[in-house]
This record gives structure tokens, C-alpha cells and sequence, in this order.
């Protein structure tokens, strides 16, 4: 998981697992079999994180914090994974796909919890909390891949959470946008 799909060999694998490139085949009858059950691991390991890390805190956007804090920390030391996973997600098969979907969406609930209750205590905007998942998804994702050497978890989860609680207008624009919408 953190090297690109083409760069892995099954060889690899075996001698990083301890084991024979035949004991490899015998549990996975290919290197794509063995991608999408470490995938699938691994996505149920972050939902655990998340669901973790969504109980602690005193008010929803400390929870949030704790969220994009665990969900950084996973990705942390397999830097494109999330460009990996992208990249194939869309190259499953049927079955396999229904399955990253179903797990991806448990992922995404755990977030739309955190959003969901932060709307209601007024302290995040009246976006649909799936929509809202999804686009604290693509802020988190996006600070991950365009991170650099010098850039710490800290410093990335207070980028996304300011972005994502303050947006990144200034009041000025804000208030234009605001006129924006109200003309339409």
C-alpha cells in the first residue's frame, strides 16, 4: 500500500510477508485479488479509526478534528493510496465494487454523523450531510496528496478544518457572494 499498483511484485510481497510466492496464490489467485482484499482491510480498519476518533471531543467541530486528525493519520505513511484507490476503484468487478462501495459508504456515514450533528447545534452550514461527507472527503484527500516533506498532520487538519468550518473567502467575499445569491 505504499507503492503504485504497477510497481508491486508478487515476489515482493512474499518475501516482505515471509512466506513463498506460491503461498501467496494459494490465498489469492492474483496481485488484483490481493489489492482488493488489503483495500478492503483496510477500509474497514478506518472506519474503525473514524468511528473512534468520532467519540471523543466536547462539541462536534472537536469531534470533526478527531475525524480528519484519524483519517490523515491512516493515510500518513501510505501517501497515495488515496490516488491509488481512485485510480482503481472504478476497475472492479461488480461484486467487488458493491462491496468497496458499501464500505466506502460506512466510511462516509461515520463523517455525515459528525456533520450531522454539528448542523444541528448550528455550528456547521445547512448542507446535506452526504454532501458534506463528501466534500470534507475531497478537502482531506487533497491535502494528502498535495502534501510536502515539511508539512505536519497538525498543520493539514487545522488546513481542512478552517477550509471546511471558515472557508477560505475573507469577509469581503463572503458578503459578495452572499449579494451573489441573493440577485439569483
Amino acid at each position: 500500500m505504499r507503492r503504485d499498483f504497477h510497481e508491486v511484485l508478487m515476489d515482493d510481497v512474499a518475501a516482505a510477508a515471509g512466506v513463498g510466492k506460491g503461498t501467496l496464490y494459494r490465498y489469492f489467485q492474483s496481485k488484483d485479488d490481493l489489492f482488493s482484499a488489503l483495500v478492503l482491510d483496510g477500509m474497514a480498519r478506518l472506519r474503525f479509526e473514524l468511528e473512534a476518533a468520532a467519540e471523543r471531543g466536547a462539541n462536534p467541530i472537536e469531534r470533526l478534528e478527531h475525524v480528519v486528525r484519524a483519517f490523515l493519520d491512516h493515510f500518513w505513511p501510505r501517501r497515495y493510496l488515496l490516488a491509488l484507490l481512485h485510480r482503481h476503484e472504478h476497475k472492479r468487478r461488480d461484486a467487488e465494487m458493491r462491496e468497496w462501495a458499501r464500505r466506502r459508504a460506512a466510511i462516509g456515514q461515520v463523517i455525515e454523523g459528525v456533520l450531522a450533528e454539528g448542523a444541528a447545534a448550528g455550528l456547521v452550514g445547512e448542507v446535506p450531510p452526504h454532501a458534506a461527507a463528501e466534500m470534507m472527503i475531497g478537502l482531506m484527500r487533497g491535502v494528502d496528496r498535495s502534501r510536502q516533506d515539511v508539512d505536519t498532520i497538525d498543520e493539514l487538519v487545522s488546513r481542512v478544518l478552517d477550509v471546511f468550518v471558515c472557508g477560505v473567502g475573507t469577509e469581503t467575499g463572503r458578503q459578495l457572494r452572499r449579494r451573489r445569491r441573493a440577485s439569483a
